[in-house]
């Protein structure tokens, strides 16, 4: 968890945090909307489909037996983090860096690099 992340709880064992930036949003919605009432249903409509759309990140990372390490929000948009592991090597990655191992390990093993 980051340091300017809110702890919202876990879910299967899973932490879920939210950072600032989820304010923003709330902002934003504000301007659309102009009314406080709509703003607070789209507040908690936006964090249920973000939550929603991570944890089926979760899901089809479960099913590759990929352990997930975390669930942050952020202003529009959420991030599910997780570990590969290797024998006794335990990898943590995010999909940025995963593609950036793979481009390097390529060559060791035979592959052409892009």
């Amino acid at each position: 968890m980051r340091r300017d992340d809110w702890q919202l709880g876990t879910w299967g064992r899973i932490p879920v945090s939210m950072h600032w930036t989820v304010l923003l949003s709330a902002a934003w919605l504000y301007i659309i909307f102009q009314n406080v009432p709509f703003t607070l249903i789209g507040c908690v409509a936006m964090i249920v489909l973000m939550l929603v759309h991570e944890f089926g990140h979760v899901l089809a990372l479960r099913r590759r037996k990929l352990g997930v390490t975390g669930i942050q929000l952020f202003g529009v948009h959420g991030e599910t983090t997780y570990n590969v592991e290797l024998n006794s090597v335990t990898l943590h990655f995010f999909k940025e860096e995963w593609d950036e191992f793979i481009q390097l390990v390529k060559p060791l093993v035979g592959g052409k690099s892009a």
